[in-house]
């Protein structure tokens, strides 16, 4: 044990020695004189000689000011305290007046002599005591603050009124402004409007005529009090009020920029959002889980990162890369900061926050943090995810079965229609030619034809609107039976060619024609206009 202790303050001992000033460099700087310094009477003439005209109240370069305290200490856009109480060796101020860094201050005009630069050493090793009676105008730097987000929470005293009208706490303190103004309160509502009022803020919607009457017939005492309570039951509360925070957290379903494509699963972060607030859950843990849902198994919360818009279109250029990618993370840090800490971060990005105490270190701090997330899509985990999956699989059975009696149906419609009009389709394909059909509609076509043992099937597209390249999202052909299975599907030796394949998009492939996955991020685009 007592080889332990040695080596450890050994260790101290060393650390000491060469995290402080080199030997070298403070044998340059003046030694700090013997006797009490005063800041009124020794520092802050020079101060005022030297330093004022660019770092005081008219002007104040780089951020930094030397007439208040919360300034000197802070240090302006360098992002590091210009003086360091009981330190005046390592200070900047002292460093640069005496010119042992890159920087020496004043940069013009007489410089500090060695008697100056000795007592402001010294009243920063005694610890840069200010006056207590100068507080400064500090609000107007970035170095305290009164803005509301950075105050303590404190209960506030409930005004004593003798008056029927008061029925609560928040009654109490609505009258005692009202009187101080010299108001009186409004009449108040009759039921029609107070149910009207109350469904129309909860629920954003008027209440029906059966839940109208419903109020007017309850005589009960509490008859308002339970009305509030069902409201609040609602699901519509949690769909009225989710949208208010989703507006603060720039949620949206499509990505933005040029593209503005849809999110196809973006909607687990809405709900989720939803849920929070129909389940009361607690703003701390709503917090937690929106930053850091991932660890605690609430996956659909971490939406909140990446819910905001999202360059899609990557370029080449690596600078332009690395651009987009600042810019996510910005937004990233931005609405964090807004969203949960009242206050914007953006200004510190460039710059220390010049109105409020954040500093550039703190932004990239705070990026570090976020760094790992990406925009990207995979599967929620979730307690209820196996049930979930099962429930989908007897859907998806269901809609094939649906499927099946559709085309049986529609089968029989065609052959009608072909008896009726036998010139409606063309049936001749010795000669190379194909049966034609109507334009395509943007989301889902169906052709049904007699099956036909055949190797191969080919999909001509002959035009397109405003002669853009085709796309085909996903290609599928279907063989009779119960359930009809899909033939073309990437598997038993499917072999897909095309005229042309767009190209320096990954998203649009020509394995993508048949992988069974749907979305445009995983469709097949023509590199011809108009044909494919």
């Amino acid at each position: 044990m007592k080889r332990h202790v040695i080596t450890v303050a050994t260790c101290l001992l060393l650390t000491l020695r060469v995290s402080g000033v080199p030997a070298e460099e403070t044998d340059t700087l003046p030694a700090a004189v013997d006797r009490a310094v005063d800041f009124k009477t020794d520092i802050e003439p020079i101060f005022v000689e030297h330093c004022h005209r660019c770092h005081g109240a008219e002007k104040r370069e780089s951020n930094f000011r030397l007439d208040i305290q919360q300034g000197a200490i802070a240090g302006g856009d360098f992002g590091e305290p210009a003086i360091v109480p009981g330190d005046g060796a390592n200070s900047p101020v002292v460093r640069y007046a005496a010119g042992l860094d890159d920087t020496v201050m004043p940069p013009e005009g007489p410089p500090l002599s060695s008697e100056n630069i000795a007592i402001l050493r010294a009243w920063i090793d005694q610890g840069a005591k200010w006056p207590k009676t100068d507080k400064g105008p500090a609000t107007e730097q970035a170095l305290t603050t009164d803005h509301w987000s950075f105050q303590a929470l404190t209960r506030s005293v409930v005004p004593e009124l003798d008056n029927d009208w008061v029925r609560g706490p928040i009654d109490a303190f609505i009258l005692a402004k009202l009187q101080e103004a010299g108001l009186e309160p409004s009449p108040e509502a009759d039921r029609v409007t107070l149910i009207r009022r109350l469904y129309l803020d909860m629920h954003g919607l008027p209440p029906s005529p059966e839940q109208i009457e419903a109020f007017l017939s309850d005589q009960r005492p509490d008859a308002y009090e339970r009305l509030v309570k069902a409201v609040l039951a609602s699901p519509r509360y949690g769909e009225r009020w989710g949208r208010h925070w989703l507006d603060v957290v720039r949620f949206a379903e499509t990505t933005g920029f040029e593209t503005n494509t849809p999110r196809p699963n973006a909607w687990p972060y809405r709900d989720y959002v939803i849920d929070s607030l129909n389940d009361d859950k607690p703003y701390d843990r709503f917090i937690i889980e929106q930053l850091a849902g991932d660890a605690l198994g609430v996956d659909a919360a971490t939406g909140f990162l990446v819910g905001g818009p999202y360059d899609r279109v990557k370029s080449p250029d690596i600078n332009l890369t690395l651009m987009q990618r600042q810019n996510e993370l910005a937004d990233m840090v931005n609405t964090t900061c807004t969203a949960f800490l009242g206050v914007t971060m953006g200004c510190a990005r460039c710059h220390n926050h010049k109105f409020d105490p954040v500093l550039q270190k703190d932004y990239y701090a705070l990026q570090a943090a976020l760094a790992g997330v990406r925009h990207g899509e995979r599967e929620l985990r979730g307690a209820d995810n196996s049930a979930r999956q099962q429930e989908a699989d007897k859907l998806q059975h269901e809609l094939e079965q649906l499927d099946s009696r559709l085309a049986h149906a529609e089968g029989q419609l065609d052959a009608l229609q072909l008896l009726a009009h036998p010139t409606h389709v063309a049936t001749d394909t010795a000669d190379g030619d194909s049966p034609t059909r109507p334009a395509v509609e943007p989301r889902r076509n169906v052709d049904r034809f007699e099956p036909l043992m055949a190797h191969r099937v080919r999909f001509t597209i002959l035009a397109t609107g405003g002669n853009s390249e085709p796309c085909i999202d996903e290609l599928e052909i279907y063989s009779t039976g119960d359930p009809p299975r899909n033939v073309a599907i990437d598997r038993d030796g499917v072999v897909v060619t095309s005229s042309g394949n767009y190209s320096g998009n990954p998203k649009h492939q020509l394995s993508h024609l048949n992988d069974g996955q749907y979305g445009n991020a995983r469709s097949w685009i023509s590199n011809t206009p108009g044909r494919g």
